[in-house]
């Protein structure tokens, strides 16, 4: 199952866009070490947003992706625990 797919079996369609963008834009971040990620990476990441000036509701939802993107990890076992 890929990562489009899995948030397409959960949410609107219409949301996956939106949802993958941000999800790519952090995974273009942090690289090859993206799935392995810590809860410092995240929050350092979310710090990075906000010094862009991104507004706190869409900090918010950049985090969510995010939130998604490390419960299909979990669920495809491609790492052991939610870093958030």
């Amino acid at each position: 199952m890929t990562i489009e797919e899995y948030i397409l079996d959960r949410y609107s369609e219409k949301s996956v866009p939106r949802y993958m963008n941000q999800i790519n834009l952090f995974r273009e971040t942090l690289g090859e070490s993206a799935e392995q990620s810590t809860y410092s990476d995240i929050v350092n990441y979310i710090g990075d947003l906000r010094k862009r000036g991104l507004h706190p509701k869409s900090l918010r939802n950049h985090l969510f992706s995010l939130k998604i993107y490390f419960r299909y990890l979990v669920e495809t076992e491609k790492r052991q625990e939610h870093p958030c």
